[in-house]
């Protein structure tokens, strides 16, 4: 996925989820050097715990991933 034109769809309709507060925080796409992988980092400035299975990485070329159920700490 090109990250360089990335849009992350919180999805505020997935149960549970209201009270997040989720930031991007770094994102690293289209690194020069050959050993570097693109990634996207998610900090969780909320109280409790966020499950992430739901939300949504796209691009607007219409490539996305539906992430897997994995909670980040608060």
């Amino acid at each position: 996925m090109g990250l360089s034109r990335l849009v992350l769809l919180v999805g505020f309709a997935v149960p549970g989820t209201a009270s997040a507060s989720l930031v991007i925080s770094e994102i690293m796409f289209d690194p020069n050097l050959g050993n570097e992988h693109e990634y996207v980092e998610i900090h969780n400035t909320g109280p409790g715990p966020v499950d992430l299975g739901g939300y949504v990485l796209g691009d607007f070329d219409f490539n996305h991933t539906v992430l897997p159920s994995f909670a980040i700490p608060a």
